[in-house]
């Protein structure tokens, strides 16, 4: 009996210690439960930076290549992620567009240098031609008149650039349309223009820069004076 009371003296004091010591223990569970919780809490912090900056970045890099693409550099070029996924498929299609892009506007430009020296080449050419020559495009619109039937029609060419025919001759109108509604594009006759409150007879000819093809517009050659071609027959 005495052993046993012996022992629960000793229980008692013990059960007594731990209780004076529980809110230290709690205090201490507290503490570290906080600075987990705390490591949790920075690390998934620092994990969506990571992944934040991990998107953003390549975005960032599209967006200030898209800003040079607008204002007309087709040279420039990203870094391409290595992946599937949606960034690095961007990547890759931004350069293979760009790439496209500079070539089109390569073609473009050689096409316009090509033209415009054809151009040159054509108007070289018409300028010792007595001959009047208008060059139509395919909504009736003039974009070639040589000096000879500027003379002959009493205008300027250059006024009459990219003007509708039936502005700058709107008695040519009918022969116009003669040739667009005939089979083979080709049309003529003879016409009355006004010049300086004259009345002028001329010869022309209406005919599709491209046989076969009026889309393509259209060219009055052989646009002569008719006193001029009946003193030439008389001759």
């Amino acid at each position: 009996v005495l052993r046993l009371l012996d022992s629960t003296r000793g229980t008692v004091q013990l059960y007594e210690r731990l209780e004076r010591e529980r809110g230290s223990v709690l205090f201490d569970y507290a503490l570290i439960y906080l600075g987990f919780a705390l490591f949790v809490i920075l690390s998934s912090i620092m994990l969506g930076l990571w992944f934040a900056q991990r998107l953003a970045k390549p975005v960032g890099r599209l967006a200030e290549a898209a800003e040079q693409v607008g204002r007309g550099d087709l040279d420039v070029r990203v870094k391409e992620e290595r992946g599937r996924d949606e960034i690095a498929t961007l990547s890759r299609v931004f350069n293979r567009m760009t790439a496209q892009l500079k070539d089109q506007r390569d073609d473009l430009i050689k096409a316009r240098d090509e033209t415009e020296r054809r151009r040159q080449f054509i108007e070289a050419v018409l300028s010792g031609v007595t001959a009047g020559v208008i060059g139509l495009d395919a909504e009736g619109r003039v974009d070639l008149m040589n000096e000879a039937a500027a003379e002959m029609l009493g205008v300027d060419a250059k006024e009459c650039f990219d003007a509708p025919l039936v502005r700058v001759a709107p008695r040519m109108e009918e022969l116009y349309r003669g040739a667009r509604a005939a089979p083979n594009g080709i049309a003529g006759g003879e016409i009355s223009h006004i010049v300086r409150g004259e009345e002028r007879e001329l010869l022309a000819r209406v005919a599709p820069k491209s046989p076969g093809d009026p889309a393509e517009g259209f060219v009055l050659t052989e646009l002569a004076a008719f006193v001029d071609v009946l003193r030439l027959v008389n001759r």
